[in-house]
């Protein structure tokens, strides 16, 4: 229980700073969606197994973060012409 009290609390600080850098500037991080516990979860396994570089596991986390961002696009302009 303890364990997701904290990975909640790490979403909520990392889609905070998010949304600050994203309306500050119009950066990369406008472009993703919000951090999910399942997403933090899933890099912290990633980091404690340490089987992939930091740099290539924080990538693909932005490279899927991106993904479903379009996704999520695609889907909702899909969804409004109908």
């Amino acid at each position: 229980m303890l364990v997701f009290a904290m990975m909640a609390v790490i979403r909520h600080q990392a889609n905070a700073v998010a949304q600050k850098n994203a309306t500050a500037a119009s950066t990369e991080a406008s472009f993703l969606i919000r951090w999910s516990i399942q997403e933090i979860r899933r890099i912290a396994i990633k980091l404690a197994q340490r089987r992939f570089s930091h740099a290539h596991v924080l990538a693909w986390s932005s490279w899927r973060r991106a993904h479903q961002a379009n996704a999520r696009k695609a889907h909702l302009k899909t969804k409004m012409q109908l």
